[in-house]
Order: C-alpha cells, then structure tokens, then sequence
C-alpha cells in the first residue's frame, strides 16, 4: 500500500511539474533564428522541458552582440504576450543594415582654357590657348567595413 501510494505521489508531482512548464515561456535560440519556446529552459539529460511555440523573422547575426548573448542563454518570460513584448524590444536593438557600395565621383575634364594674349614687334597680337590637362579618374572605392552592421 505504501509502494502504491509513493508511485501516485510521484507521478502527480511529475504531471503536476510537466503542466507547470508548460505555462512559461523564454524566448531563445532555434537554429540560426530567435524563437519563443514554451516551457522552461531546461533539459534533464535526453528530457527537454521546452518546445517552439513560433519561430520569428530575427535571425540571429542581426541582434547586437549584447542581445545575441542575451538570446543565446535565454531570456525568460511570464507569459506568452511577456514573450512578445521580449521578441518587439529585441527588434529594437538590430544592428543597422550595412551601407551599399557607393562608388567615388570621378572628376570632369576642366572646359576652361587659359588664354594668354602676346604682343610681337610691330604692334600685332596673337592670342593662344592651354587647355588643361584632365586628373587621373578616381576609381570608385568602398571603405566601409561589414563590422557593426547586418
């Protein structure tokens, strides 16, 4: 009678402890994503105390390496709708999109010329004209680093 009353005990505290995790929620790592889980974070060898409830659209080279830490160990919520209100201020530490390559204006062939008016023996005049020679195009450079940026 004792054996059959310690196996009820046993299997009401573990029923009992399985409904409790199924009532939090941690939003953490799934793959190369940021998800809201159900259950608590905690494995006990093989047995998970967690599944994903939904996957968002964050991935995780996206968050700052702050939240990216954050995310990776767990971030524990109370509820469902506490998950979320996790998952809206992860979005608001994102890393900014990196600039797109935009190439270095090359400068123009200067149009003006220099004139230079002469005066030769006998009163007549003669006038010439040196163009400029145009620089050496600028090729278009990109010297923005992909560091600090998604």
């Amino acid at each position: 009678m004792v054996t059959l009353i310690v196996l009820v005990v046993l299997i009401g505290g573990t029923g009992g402890f399985y409904a409790w995790t199924q009532s939090q929620y941690f939003v953490g790592q799934s793959g190369d994503e940021v998800a809201i889980f159900r259950g608590v974070n905690t494995d006990f060898g093989p047995l998970k105390f967690y599944k994903v409830a939904s996957n968002t659209a964050i991935k995780m080279t996206e968050l700052t390496p702050v939240a990216r830490s954050q995310v990776e160990s767990g971030i524990t919520a109370h509820s469902q709708s506490g998950a979320r209100q996790i998952v809206g201020n992860l979005r608001t530490q994102l890393l900014p999109p990196c600039p797109t390559a935009t190439p270095t204006p090359t400068p123009r062939q200067s149009a003006s010329a220099s004139h230079s008016t002469t005066t030769h023996a006998g009163g007549s005049a003669s006038t010439s004209a040196t163009a400029t020679s145009p620089s050496p195009s600028a090729s278009p450079t990109t010297s923005q680093s992909r560091e600090g940026c998604r």
